[in-house]
């Protein structure tokens, strides 16, 4: 993994795990913020499509066994294009940082943030390579590599 990114290496399980939570919440507000009439049918369905193809994603990053990249499709490798993703995923972290700043004492919700700001970095395209997060591109090269060198081995 390059540099920039080993730093997350460790912590992508963690980070699987707030994306988990953060579904699991819109799961649960999402209908009676539509019966209340505090968001639309149409964007809970949205937010719900974005939530589960970004934990798809990364519970992809986090298995081993899994293909190299799953293939790219009309909608993405993972069923909706990477740019609305990280777009979900930046506003998401914005939110998570406000919330912060409004509770500063609040450990748990400055821990958050930090979690949403990290998945944000990874989600962005990766540069000069349109349509694959950071995470997927930089997964997909290291088991590339390391089954490259399973099969030199094998010879």
């Amino acid at each position: 993994m390059i540099p920039e990114l080993a730093q997350f290496r460790a912590d992508i399980p963690m980070l699987l795990a707030t994306l988990e939570a953060i579904l699991a919440d819109r799961e649960a507000r999402y209908p009676g913020n539509v019966a209340d009439g505090k968001l639309s049918a149409e964007d809970a369905a949205r937010g719900l499509t974005l939530s589960r193809a970004m934990v798809a994603e990364w519970r992809w990053a986090t298995d081993p066994a899994a293909p190299a990249l799953p293939p790219y499709g009309d909608d993405g490798h993972f069923g909706i294009l990477n740019t609305l993703l990280a777009g979900d995923a930046a506003t998401m972290a914005l939110r998570a940082r406000q919330k912060a700043r409004a509770a500063p004492h609040d450990t748990q919700a400055s821990q958050r943030a930090d979690h949403c700001e990290a998945i944000a970095w990874l989600q962005q395209d990766q540069p000069n390579v349109p349509g694959i997060s950071r995470l997927s591109w930089h997964e997909s090269i290291d088991r590339r590599v390391a089954r490259r060198f399973a099969e030199a081995r094998v010879e």
